[in-house]
């Protein structure tokens, strides 16, 4: 790893990026924040303020471990928005200067590292890192830049709005006052359709959990009783078969267990995706429900649709509080939520998984309402074959 000097750059090598932000507290209030600037330095907009109470949407996830001291970014430059040029890590103080503290320094994982000089911590403000573009290719800068004003100046001078100095005192924004914050590097959230994270899937077995969980608390009833919300999921082999999975299919007998190939799927055979199984009202299942993906096939398959559907209940898709979520072990949770939707058809086509071989996976947030399965198969361009179904 480059140990870079102040001003000093090299060529970031890939895609995606970790980075500490390291210091020995004094007792104060430090946070930490990155902004994405287009070529003129300014925002595209609030939220590309990121700070420990963003999600993941802008490309850009911060973690801040209070008790140690430190700030840790995760930088995907394939998912930032477009017309982003450069992005800024900054570290900063509720007031007086940073020189108290004992050191503060920044590492970029397998790239690079600096230490920010005693003498450039006597502001508020001190930008420490910059991610930029060069020739369509991206680079990372050793920053040791004091700011003038606090660090709502600095939004402020960038075209920014939103204050952050309230959220460091409540130790929230960035801040490090000892408590852990609950946002981290374990989660990214898909804020808008057509966001996508691509998943490395290269290192070791790594199985794919795909889980909807909805809120049961709310009054979500119809004349039958609670709402049944179901998770599902139309698949494509490589070799050009095609499956749909999820409750209705395999319902009345025709699921079983996962070695076994049924309409619930198979975990341990093609196309090595299983239905764990249907939760009626989500109160039977803790983590409501879930599609295993088996490592073995991930060569095989192509793509992936994953859906959920009313089956009995009214379209009150707001109030389900509905999220998606896909989980390797090893990597951030893709987070796909339904949001504040007012369709009032019954079935909604959450997101696409695309599989590049046994190489990696990208989860894309689509959000678009159908009728029916039927409906959904056609807007989604699969050609299978439907006709009545039910539980």
């Amino acid at each position: 790893m480059m140990k870079l000097p102040k001003g000093g750059n090299c060529p970031l090598g890939a895609e995606v990026a970790t980075v500490r932000i390291a210091w020995t507290p004094d007792g104060g209030a430090v946070g930490a924040l990155a902004m994405l600037v287009d070529s003129l330095g300014k925002l595209g907009g609030d939220g590309h303020v990121v700070h420990a109470g963003a999600g993941g949407g802008s490309g850009v996830v911060l973690d801040v471990v209070g008790s140690s001291g430190q700030a840790n970014f995760a930088v995907d430059t394939g998912r930032l928005p477009s017309g982003t040029q450069s992005v800024v890590l900054y570290a900063f103080s509720r007031s007086g200067g940073l020189r108290g503290l004992g050191s503060l320094a920044v590492e970029v994982a397998g790239v690079a590292s600096h230490e920010v000089a005693e003498e450039d911590r006597d502001a508020q403000v001190v930008a420490v890192c910059e991610f930029y573009l060069r020739s369509g290719a991206w680079k990372v800068r050793a920053l040791s830049q004091a700011k003038p004003g606090d660090m709502d100046a600095v939004i402020r001078a960038a075209g920014g709005r939103i204050s952050v100095l309230r959220d460091v005192e409540q130790g929230g924004a960035g801040a490090s006052t000892g408590a852990p914050s609950p946002i981290n590097l374990t989660k990214i959230t898909l804020a808008k359709k057509g966001d996508a994270q691509k998943i490395d899937l290269t290192k070791g077995d790594k199985e794919i959990v795909i889980n909807l969980n909805w809120n049961q608390k709310k009054k979500l009833f119809s004349f039958k009783g609670a709402i049944d919300l179901d998770l599902g999921c139309f698949l494509e082999m490589r070799d050009g078969g095609k499956m749909c999975i999820d409750g209705v299919q395999f319902a009345r007998g025709r699921g079983g267990p996962r070695d076994r190939l049924t309409r619930q799927g198979c975990y341990t055979e093609a196309p090595w995706v299983w239905h764990m199984g249907d939760d009626r009202s989500g109160g039977q299942m803790a983590t409501g429900e879930n599609i295993l993906v088996n490592p073995k096939g991930f060569s095989e398959l192509r793509r992936m649709t994953v859906y959920a559907f009313i089956y009995e209940g009214a379209a009150r898709w707001a109030e389900t509080d509905a999220v998606v979520t896909v989980k390797v072990p090893g990597s951030p949770d893709v987070e796909v939520r339904m949001g504040e939707q007012v369709s009032r058809q019954m079935f909604c086509v959450i997101a696409e998984l695309s599989f590049e071989g046994d190489r990696s996976v990208t989860v894309t947030k689509e959000l678009s309402f159908h009728g029916h399965h039927g409906e959904a198969d056609k807007a989604c361009g699969w050609g299978m074959q439907w006709g009545p179904g039910g539980k």
